[in-house]
């Protein structure tokens, strides 16, 4: 193998969680050419990676007009891929694939596996099958993510703790309370009533909301003022590249089943990961690469679902109008995890 074409469009999280298969690509197959197509405006989750050697953003709505469409194919062409690797199954990345030419194709199939303890596959694991035929076995794979962050944006995100006023030198815990699914993004007011907890609970610390823009900034600012203490804003503020040196330069991330958590683990930050409607087995927060890992280096998740037969739901929206699943994750609760963490206390199993 020398050419591989590897698409999958996105999101943040799901594309971090591939990059096990580019280490299983690169270790196999030493020296092999990777190309990897990803969703517009998505370039920077795999950039600079060294198991990366292109990366070609794909507008799904502009980019397949003919006048983009067939340019692209010959492009594709052009580099006489041995293999087209296609982890996202969808009309358009199987017509890529099609016409790109390669020799082989190889198409994800997610799965609903479970093992004998009842726990569903991961989702990297789920993943690292796709590339089963090309000689790799899945079980011996390290698991860990990667993410590349350059010198500039690491430069660029202390210049902006600095302007906002966090000092080089204070511990910064990182509150990440977005999400894409509305059933898995905190309320304005438990948002509130977890800055405050934390804040009396981390005197010693930088505390800042972090996010990216729109619906996330809005949460954060009304969250920001309900709470009325010194918290700072930081949704919206950092691009990816950012948002990875901020969240190393962290002490600790709370977070939701979201990009940012998988960005976290990615470059070692402990973190308390908070899930609700979605299955930690599947798409959990890996531990770090040894390298990268601080504190004890297991991600600790925070989760209750006794006596709810709806959870985990994986539902975009609450089928039950509540949010019960999350609402039981208290601000009290969320500290004494928190305190854990930063303690490098060891994870306690999830509850069921």
């Amino acid at each position: 193998m020398k050419r591989i074409c590897v698409a999958r469009f996105g999101a943040i999280g799901d594309l971090l969680m591939t990059t096990p298969v580019l280490r299983a690509l690169h270790r196999t197959y030493p020296g092999v050419h990777v190309t990897y197509i990803v969703g517009k405006g998505l370039g920077d989750v795999v950039s600079g990676l060294p198991t990366v050697q292109e990366v070609i953003e794909f507008d799904k709505s502009a980019d397949v007009r003919p006048d983009r469409f067939l340019p692209l194919l010959e492009r594709l062409q052009h580099r006489r891929y041995d293999a087209y690797i296609n982890l996202q199954r969808s009309v358009k990345t199987v017509i890529l694939g099609w016409g790109s030419g390669a020799r082989a194709t190889l198409t994800y199939r997610r799965t609903d596996r479970r093992d004998v303890a009842g726990r569903r596959q991961h989702s990297v694991d789920n993943f690292l099958e796709t590339v089963r035929p090309l000689g790799i076995d899945p079980a011996a794979c390290d698991r860990h993510l990667d993410f590349a962050i350059p010198a500039d944006a690491v430069e660029s995100c202390e210049r902006l703790l600095e302007e906002i006023g966090i000092h080089p030198e204070s511990p910064l815990l990182l509150v990440n309370p977005g999400a894409s699914a509305p059933s898995r993004r905190w309320t304005s007011e438990r948002l509130a009533e977890t800055l405050t907890a934390l804040k009396h609970q981390f005197r010693g610390h930088a505390l800042a909301v972090c996010g990216g823009k729109g619906d996330d900034q809005a949460l954060s600012a009304a969250a920001i003022a309900q709470c009325g203490l010194p918290v700072f804003d930081l949704a919206g503020k950092t691009s990816l590249k950012e948002t990875g040196a901020l969240l190393r330069r962290a002490a600790l991330l709370i977070t939701g089943d979201t990009g940012p958590m998988h960005l976290a683990a990615a470059v070692g930050t402990p973190m308390v990961a908070l899930f609700g409607p979605t299955d930690a087995d599947r798409t959990g927060p890996m531990a770090s690469a040894p390298d990268r890992r601080r504190g004890n280096g297991l991600p600790m998740i925070l989760q209750d679902r006794d006596g709810l037969a709806c959870a985990p739901c994986m539902a975009r929206t609450c089928l039950r109008g509540d949010q019960e699943c999350l609402r039981r994750l208290t601000p009290e609760r969320i500290v004494e995890e928190a305190s854990r963490v930063i303690r490098g206390v060891r994870p306690v199993p999830p509850s069921a």
